[in-house]
């Protein structure tokens, strides 16, 4: 199914995680790299202002938010940032997003894959992989009772 309802904001820098952990209501910091969470951005008075899928990868951190709501997230985000080594920016543009819904999904994207599937595994893993030479990011969300990447 296409997403075209869902964007993304790329975080890449040394101090990427330590930004968002001092920002997001989930531990970002003890993230390893092929690992995410579901987390909110709160506003001084503790009210959600929106929620993302983080998603960790080893060279960049991917916010995957509401698109209506990407290009706000990367202007807020770069309100928060004063001295971290840390680039910010809406890739939403850039990137187009699928999702795959059934306990099948996996095994379909395999058959169109360019390289083995690997580490999707569980809730929240996060994978690069090749398709037709273009490189793909996966990750695993089960929120509709099946299997989704």
């Amino acid at each position: 199914m296409d997403a075209p309802h869902r964007g993304v904001v790329e975080l890449q820098g040394r101090d990427r995680l330590a930004f968002l952990q001092n920002l997001l209501t989930n531990d970002t910091q003890a993230l390893a790299a092929g690992e995410g969470c579901y987390a909110y951005l709160l506003n001084a008075k503790g009210r959600i202002v929106l929620d993302a899928n983080v998603l960790h990868l080893p060279e960049r951190t991917l916010l995957e938010v509401d698109a209506r709501r990407a290009e706000e997230l990367s202007r807020l985000l770069e309100t928060y940032r004063f001295s971290e080594a840390v680039r910010i920016c809406n890739r939403s543009e850039q990137l187009g997003r699928l999702s795959l819904i059934g306990p099948r999904s996996a095994a379909l994207l395999q058959t169109v894959a360019d390289e083995p599937l690997e580490g999707l595994s569980k809730p929240f893993a996060v994978s690069t992989c090749r398709f037709a030479e273009v490189e793909a990011v996966l990750f695993r969300q089960d929120w509709c009772g099946e299997e989704q990447l």
